[in-house]
């Protein structure tokens, strides 16, 4: 089932003469308008309330030098562009991202995780408990359990 939304896209493109067989050369500034003046009626300008209220109180002109800002970081979002019109912040110089990541207290090394040996070398053998010479090893005194 298509979406209503795509249903009325695709009306609206069929009624303003595009068909699919058509290809893209049929599509222009002009028929894109139309589709969107039916889509869209209550957007002429293609934006919504919020930047109609935003340029209203800042002024396009900062709104474009803002919004040019904001794509060069990568962080377009409406509140995020008032808030910086808001604060005066546009004219600030950006900072530029961290190019290296800071190492966090819980990151190892590699070599923390691995013992490297030479590949020619054979394993070593586990080193061999040293006898404590308090205590007798006959075999009577090791069944003996919990001192009985």
């Amino acid at each position: 089932m298509v979406p209503l939304v795509v249903r009325r896209y695709v009306q609206a493109t069929q009624a303003s003469g595009v068909a699919r067989e058509g290809g893209d050369g049929q599509l222009s500034d002009e028929v894109l308008g139309a589709v969107l003046a039916v889509v869209r009626p209550d957007r002429p300008r293609g934006t919504g309330a919020s930047w109609e209220a935003i340029v209203r109180r800042h002024g396009a002109e900062r709104v474009e030098d803002a919004c040019g800002r904001a794509l060069e970081a990568e962080a377009v979002n409406v509140g995020l562009i008032d808030r910086m019109l808001t604060r005066g912040l546009e004219d600030q110089p950006t900072t530029p991202a961290p190019t290296v990541a800071t190492a966090s207290r819980f990151v190892r090394d590699s070599g923390d995780f691995s013992v490297r040996r030479p590949s020619s070398a054979p394993p070593a053998a586990p080193p061999q408990p040293e006898p404590n010479p308090g205590r007798s090893r006959s075999p009577r005194s090791s069944r003996r359990c919990c001192g009985a």
